[in-house]
Formats: C-alpha cells, structure tokens, sequence
C-alpha cells in the first residue's frame, strides 16, 4: 500500500514540476473533457427527460439553468487550473475569495432564473380563473422574490470580497429618500391594486360610479383600473383615486347593473 502512495506522490510531484504553458495547454484540454462530459451525463439528458413532459415552464427553465452549469465548470477549471500552475500561495489565497463570489452570483443567478419561470406557473395554478385577479401581480411577486434572492447572494459575494454592503447602502440613503419620494404615488398605486384586489369592491364587467365618472371595468391593473364611460371612451382611474373615494357598484344589490 506504502508503495501505490509513493508512486502517486511521485506523479503528483512530477506533474507540479511540468512546464507552466504545458500546465496551461493541459488544464485547457481537462476542462474541455469536463465540458463534454457535464454536457453528454447531465445536460442532454435531462434536456430528453424536460421534452418528454407536457408542462412548458421545464423548457424554459433547461437552457438558462443548463448555461449556468457550465459557467459554474468553467469557473472551477479556472480556479484548479490557478492553483496548478502558480505556485504562490498568496495570489492564490488573495484570489480565492473572488472566485467564491463568482459561485455565490451564480448560484443566486440560478435561484433567480427559477424563480423567474416557476412562480407565474405556481400563480396561475392556484388561481380561479373566476375569481377576480390584477393583471401584473404575478410579474410583481416575481419581481420582489427574485429581487430579495439578488440582494442576499450580492450581499454574501461582497462579503465574501471584504465589501460591506450595508455601508454602501448607507451612503446612498439620500438618494434612496428622493427616489422614494419621486415614485410614491406609484407605490401607493400598487399597494391599492392588492388592496382592491382582497376587497373586491368590482369585478371585471362591472358597472361603476366613481366621482361622477360611469362605466364598465375593462381591466385592472397594478397602478390603475380602466373604465370604459357611455361614450365608448377608456377612462384610466388610478387605484390610489379608487381606495380614497366613494365607489359605486351598479351591478350588485339586486339590479341589472344598467345605470
């Protein structure tokens, strides 16, 4: 046993000592065999097994992740091919915590790109039809946990770096507060687009009254609810000008829903 450990050692040793661009040439060919084989057992399998099932949202989902994955390879081979061919352990030590920020970005690229394409199929499946919806809700919850997903994996990779985040964040407060200030009446708006959405005030066909403005609900949305008017014109309400007034409803209590 003593003797198969001194003969890898041996060519362990003997593979350390080879010329620096043959470590390169042979790193370049190693990575190319992983690719190929990462591709060949994992990728064009799972590819067949994605195509294989009715549901449209795998598809999707299998090319960005399948990028990814080979991004994260290359990122490795990059890292191992570093540490074979130089030999000082400081570069390597100064150039570790960067390569771990690179697999916390792509990790969190990975987590993000699936949040992407599951949640909307999720929302869509436990959604009545029937029931009333905001159009634009689901890009919006997808939007904030892909947002909150980013902003932890950017906060663990800064760390990673010695970049404390919340610092930064800090020294952009002012600005935050006048951007805050800039978009609050939007913000307003989709707060009260879920609020009308849980209250439920109208549904789509609807006829309303809202400040002397009648028509039927066309379509809501998160910053506003369309009203089509008498005239056949498309009246834009926003949702903030609908939580603070008077709604109302013509077609319930009973009525035809004919003003």
């Amino acid at each position: 046993m003593s003797g198969i450990m001194d003969t890898v050692n041996e060519q362990i040793d003997a593979a350390n000592d080879l010329n620096p661009l043959i470590k390169v040439g042979l790193s370049i060919i190693f990575t190319v065999i992983g690719y190929y084989i990462v591709k060949y057992t994992i990728v064009r399998p799972w590819g067949r097994v994605v195509m294989s099932t009715d549901t449209a949202w795998d598809d999707k989902l299998h090319r960005p992740i399948a990028n990814r994955a080979y991004f994260f390879l290359f990122v490795g081979a990059a890292q191992l091919s570093t540490l074979w061919i130089s030999n000082q352990s400081e570069f390597n030590d100064t150039l570790a915590p960067y390569f771990s920020a690179i697999y916390i970005l792509t990790a969190t690229s990975i987590a993000s790109v699936s949040i992407k394409h599951i949640i909307p199929m999720v929302m869509d499946r436990f959604t009545e039809k029937s029931s009333v919806t905001v159009s634009g809700s689901n890009p919006l919850i997808t939007f904030t946990l892909r947002f909150a997903i980013w902003f932890g994996g950017l906060y663990l990779a800064l760390t990673e770096i010695g970049v404390e985040l919340f610092g930064v964040l800090a020294s952009l407060a002012v600005f935050s507060l006048i951007i805050g200030l800039a978009i609050q009446q939007t913000l307003g708006n989709i707060v009260n687009s879920f609020l009308l959405a849980i209250d439920r005030p109208f549904e789509i066909g609807d006829r309303i009254e809202v400040d002397g403005t009648w028509g039927s609900v066309v379509g809501t949305g998160i910053l506003s609810t369309k009203v089509l008017d008498r005239d056949e014109r498309l009246v834009v309400i926003p949702n903030n000008t609908l939580v603070q007034s008077t709604i109302i409803n013509h077609a319930r209590g009973g009525g035809d829903g004919m003003a």
